[in-house]
This record gives C-alpha cells, structure tokens and sequence, in this order.
C-alpha cells in the first residue's frame, strides 16, 4: 500500500480526536486508495475555514476500483510511489459496503502500532477494507454504509445493536476486550451465532514472562544488584564482608568468626535463592496464570492454583494441586495474582489472607489490582514483612510519594507487560486467523463464550 510521503503536507485537518494519516492515492487509472468517510475540514494558511465536509478512508486493493467521485469535499497532499510525485486533490467518495471494516480509536497506531499496521495488512489480504478512525459518540453504522460488511475488527467506537442490525452479512466479529463483552453488543451477536473473536490471549505469554521475571529478579535480587553496579559500588571489594572477608581467611582467623553468610547473595529477610525450592501459588489459572503455573513446575516448584473454573484434568496435566485462597495464602513462598478485574475477584487476597502470608514472602501483582487489598499488602511491605513485585497498581500513574517506591524489598515495571511487538503482531494475526476459520467454516479458537461473559460480568457466576 502506498503512504504519503514522510514529512508531506495535507490541508486537511480533522474535527475532533480523529487524525488524518493517509492521503488519496491514485496510480494511473486505478485506484489504490480513495477517499475519508469522518468529519474534515480544510484549513487555510491564515486558519480560516475553507470547506468542510465528511468522509471516509477506504483501503482497496491495486486491481480493484470502487466507487465515484462527487460532492465538495476536498483533500490534498503529496505522495510518492518512488517513481513521480503527484500532488492529488480528491472530492468525497461514494463507495460500496466494504467486505471488512476495522473500526480503531483515532491514536492506535500510536499506542498501539504493530496492531494497527498488522491488522490493516492482514484484513486487506482478505478483501476491501474500510480503517474507520471512531469517536465514542456517532454509532459506526452512522459512518459507514455495513451492508456487504462480513468481517467487522473493533478496537474502539460506539458499536451498538443498531449496528449489528445494519449489518445483515456479518458474519465474524472481533474485539479488543478483556473476554468478557464489555463495549460491545454481545447479546445481538450472540442472538445471530455470530462469533465475537477476543484478542486479550495475545498477551498472555508476554505478561506471563514478565511475572516470570519479575519473580526471578526478586529472589535474586537482580534490579538491586544492577542499582549497585550502576552507581559504582565496589561489589569486588575482597575486605567486603559480602565475600567472607578472604583477606580475613587467608590472615589464619578462626572459621566461626567470620562473616561466612554474606558470601551469598541471598536476602535473609525475604524468600531468596532458586525458585524451585519454593511454595508457589497462583490466583487464577487462565492464559497468564495457568503459563506461570506450568513454569513453575517445570523449575521444579510445588505449585498449588486457585481458579474455581479450571478443570480437574487440566490440573493433572499441569500437575497444580487446587487449593482454596485461604490455604494458598498460608503456605505459598511466592504468590502471583493473575486474575482479571471481575466483581468476583474483588479482593480475592483481602487483608485477613494477607496478613496470613508468611513473613518474607513474595507477592507478584502482574495482572490487575483490583484482586487485591492493596492497604494491607503496603502496609506489610513497607513494614518489610513482605516483599513485592508490580507491573500493575491500584492508582496509575503511580503517585511520586507513593509507599512502594523506592523501597529495597519492591521491583516494579510501569504496566508494560503486555507491551512487546510479539504480542501486538499476535493480536491481529489471531484475530484475522480465526476470522479465515469462521469465513471457510471451521470453528475459531478465541471465541468468547457465554460461560466466559458470565464469570466476567456477574458478581456470583455459576461454577
């Protein structure tokens, strides 16, 4: 597909949050991008208003043409396909349904990138694709014409039942949400078996390492240990007690006298040393948590798991003994929380479990806070009774004062778990691979269920 020149300009300007990243294209006859179908407004160089209007950005493959032109609406700029530079004007585009609409918060590929490239690259391979740049307030089917639609990729918008409704031919929609159907009209997809394919298991082996390292860098002591070095700390000192003095050794001074326990890099205070020596237990056993489990196994930890919808056979194949959250608490070394912000689990590590912990252990907070009485496990961290490893917090941004930082038994990462190119790209390709399952009539793997809908949204879900 080809872009608009790097640094080019465009008189085109954009009512509201809504950007303008493409330019019409057009390659001798053909079409190879045309049109916008959101609110512009051309701007001239003393700011006045010159011609407003609507439209609309179409993706269309270089053999195909769509549509024509008519109406008032303006757009210019300069594009380069590397063999001229054509400066194109455009008028409002009256175009056919697209086959595929991916409906995106206007800063995607900002927040975002590798979803929004991979997404558009992978939908247009499977037919005319519409980019529709949203607001939370005009329902989509006001934006764009859903009749042909068969494929609909929602990453944000007003997408409500009337929509579902303008879109007689849909047949598979996907959704960027937390498996459990908020912000979209499950109920009329579910009514038509139309399958809502969610994307949040993308992420699950990233924030599932970071867990993993989090957990790691805590028993080892590995962010402290860098902090150290980093500041120039002579960490080789031999007459530094933390290497048994061996100055003091070679000087013939008895055994017992010397310091022999700083030779290691253990924190007796807090659990420290191999991780397969230790008592792990894991809240939640979905994708992240039941990943985080396995792990632990396969470091030879004995793992216990607390998710009352987890099956008994999958447990034995993993092999992680179910417990109850009161028995995790008062026998687990190291605890990860990883279960979704669902009323069920509103403080599933509440206050009384947690002052059950055993003094030294170690808490990891990787998916959401909302699991956990987050005053009671400050108040034991910053007691040092606890130590503790975050990439989520209750309050975020976390506050400069706040009691977590800055303390020698927390490691922190700023909610960046999920945040890797991997699983950005993964997130368009199961999405786009499950909407090729559905198109050709095989089941899809990342459908959300109404078992899943339930545990998500209701405050006492059936087990």
């Amino acid at each position: 597909m080809l872009r608009r020149k790097a640094g080019s300009h465009s008189t085109a300007r954009v009512w509201g949050d809504t950007r303008l990243d493409r330019i019409c294209l057009s390659v001798g006859n053909k079409l190879s991008v045309i049109g916008f179908q959101f609110s512009v407004k051309e701007v001239s160089d003393n700011g006045n208003v010159t011609k407003a209007g609507t439209c609309c950005q179409l993706h269309l493959r270089k053999e195909e043409k769509v549509g024509s032109l008519s109406g008032d609406t303006r757009v210019t700029g300069d594009v380069t396909d590397n063999r001229q530079l054509t400066t194109l004007t455009a008028r409002q585009t009256i175009m056919a349904s697209p086959e595929f609409v991916f409906t995106r918060y206007p800063n995607l590929e900002v927040s975002w990138p590798f979803v929004h490239e991979q997404m558009v690259r992978r939908l247009e391979e499977l037919g005319v694709t519409l980019v529709l740049n949203t607001n939370n307030r005009d329902p989509i089917h006001e934006q764009a014409d859903l009749s042909e639609t068969i494929g609909i990729s929602h990453f944000g918008g007003n997408l409500t039942e009337a929509c579902i409704a303008a879109a007689p031919k849909l047949k598979v929609f996907g959704a960027m949400t937390d498996n459990s159907g908020h912000g979209i009209p499950y109920q009329a997809l579910q009514a038509r078996g139309i399958p809502v394919i969610e994307s949040t298991r993308a992420w699950s082996q990233s924030v599932a390492e970071c867990a993993f390292g989090l957990a790691l860098s805590s028993l080892r002591r590995t962010a402290q240990w860098h902090l150290r070095m980093a500041q120039g700390e002579k960490l080789w000192d031999w007459e530094n007690p933390m290497w048994g003095s061996l100055n003091a050794r070679e000087s013939g001074a008895p055994l017992d006298k010397l310091p022999a326990a700083h030779q290691f890099c253990d924190d007796p205070d807090f659990v420290n040393g191999d991780l397969g020596t230790k008592n792990v237990g894991v809240i939640g056993l979905g994708q992240i948590g039941g990943k985080i489990a396995k792990w632990s196994r396969v470091f030879g930890a004995t793992v216990v798991g607390f998710d009352p919808y987890v099956s008994d056979e999958l447990l034995q194949e993993w092999d992680v003994q179910r417990a109850d959250m009161d028995t995790l608490a008062d026998t687990s070394d190291i605890v990860f929380v990883a279960v979704p912000p669902t009323p069920s689990a509103k403080h599933l590590l509440n206050r009384e479990r947690i002052y059950h912990l055993k003094n030294g252990s170690l808490v990891v907070v990787i998916t959401r806070a909302h699991a956990v009485d987050m005053e009671a496990l400050r108040e034991r961290i910053v007691k040092d009774e606890l130590a503790g490893a975050f990439d989520v917090y209750d309050i975020e941004p976390v506050p400069i004062d706040d009691e977590l930082r800055n303390r020698d038994n927390v490691v922190h990462t700023p909610h960046i778990a999920g945040r890797t190119e991997d699983s950005n790209l993964r997130v368009a390709d199961m999405t786009v691979d499950d909407f090729v399952r559905v198109l050709k009539g095989e089941a899809p793997l990342g459908a959300l269920t109404p078992k899943a809908v339930e545990v998500r949204t209701s405050p006492n879900p059936s087990q």
